[in-house]
């Protein structure tokens, strides 16, 4: 099944529905909306011909992309919710 262009989108929805599945009692789980884009991107790699050697690296990066979206979310989330300080209260100036 590696050599199938299907192999991707195929990984791609076994990994979500794993994330969905084994997460869910977790204190912070993953959420249907928030593992829908690796089931998108890898439904979206079959827009391009892609060699078969890179078949087995598209699932790689796709969660590599995924993670890194999150994190980056997850940071700016926390940015926006616990700015830098303007002055810090009590210090001598």
């Amino acid at each position: 099944m590696i050599d199938s262009r299907w192999s991707v989108p195929i990984v791609m929805v076994i990994v979500a529905l794993l994330l969905w599945a084994l997460n869910r009692t977790l204190e912070r789980p993953y959420g249907f909306w928030a593992v829908l884009p690796l089931v998108l991107a890898g439904a979206g790699s079959l827009l391009f011909d892609l060699p078969l050697r890179t078949l087995q690296l598209i699932p790689i990066v796709i969660g590599g992309a995924w993670l890194t979206a999150r994190g980056a979310w997850t940071l700016i989330r926390y940015l926006r919710h616990n700015p830098y300080p303007r002055e810090i209260v009590g210090a001598r100036t």
